[in-house]
């Protein structure tokens, strides 16, 4: 029978991606979906020592010797995930220390991105743009929900990561338009008016 490591070869489908790479301290953290949670084979030719579950009713079940934690999440933007990003953040922490480990939900676009973003943001004191770059830059599906999205920049900001927020475009013109002086109005003490040349009048 064949596996999903064969049929990802064959037809180069990625069940799951590098997001960061092993390090003297910790192992290789892995993003995927479904069919990565299912494959055996994959688990010990990447030598996963943990697999972090985040859907619900999945019936995942790892391979032999992989430690495996469920949070029983779905995929809507009214579900508050955030409840989940301690628990998660520390699991991810402990096992990674001791090797690599797979996060996941169905797809690996919404849920699993999502608690894997806020692990980023929160390890390496990233904020939320450049964490969410950077799942995007090496899962190129990747897609948390607008409700999941707006958790995470409110814990932007309770992680401290938000020092000032930059102008938009839009702001940037406005200020640029009401900083010139116009007739007549006053900036502080001074009044700033503008005056036309008058035309010379010839003297005979």
């Amino acid at each position: 029978m064949r596996t999903f490591v064969d049929f990802m070869e064959k037809y180069k489908v990625v069940c799951a991606n590098v997001i960061l790479e092993n390090t003297f301290t910790n192992g290789t953290l892995y993003l995927g979906d479904f069919y990565a949670a299912l494959d055996k084979k994959w688990q010990l030719k990447h030598q996963i020592v943990a697999v972090l579950t985040v859907a619900k009713d999945l019936n995942i079940e790892p391979g032999q010797g992989i430690i495996h934690k469920v949070v029983d999440a779905i995929d809507d933007p009214s579900y508050d995930l955030s409840q989940h990003f301690n628990e998660c953040y520390e699991f991810m922490s402990i096992w990674l220390k001791r090797g690599p480990i797979l996060v996941h939900c169905a797809a690996g676009v919404s849920r699993s991105a999502a608690i894997v973003i806020y692990y980023i943001m929160r390890s390496l004191k990233w904020t939320f743009a450049k964490s969410f770059q950077h799942v995007k830059t090496k899962r190129s599906v990747i897609c948390p929900n607008e409700g999941f999205i707006k958790q995470l920049k409110q814990h932007e900001k309770l992680l401290g990561l938000v020092i000032f927020r930059e102008s938009t475009l839009e702001e940037e013109q406005q200020r640029k338009t009401e900083s010139k002086p116009t007739k007549g109005v006053i900036r502080g003490r001074s009044v700033v008016i503008r005056t036309q040349k008058q035309p010379m009048t010839r003297f005979r």
